[in-house]
């Protein structure tokens, strides 16, 4: 896959410069730094929790959930787009 992404100047010099070092491609270089990131995240407990489980709600919605009317808000919108699809 093919993405674009914005490093700053510094950092891209020295990237490349180490990739030159080391004779082998940029891209190979950012794989590389980029599997060992997610090699080291997955080794840490934090990272085995899923993103949204660390967020918490507006004190507003965290009483409508422990309240169950964001159950029935959540039936509403599925009602909603069941309509929608069938238009």
């Amino acid at each position: 896959m093919k993405t674009t992404i914005d490093i700053p100047d510094d950092l891209y010099k020295r990237v490349r410069i180490l990739a030159i070092e080391q004779g082998i491609r940029l891209r190979e270089l950012m794989i590389q730094a980029l599997t060992r990131e997610i090699v080291h995240q997955g080794s840490t407990p934090s990272a085995k929790k899923p993103y949204w489980s660390a967020a918490e709600l507006l004190p507003e919605y965290k009483a409508m959930a422990e309240s169950g009317q964001l159950d029935s808000a959540l039936d509403s919108t599925d009602s909603i787009s069941d309509d929608r699809d069938r238009a």
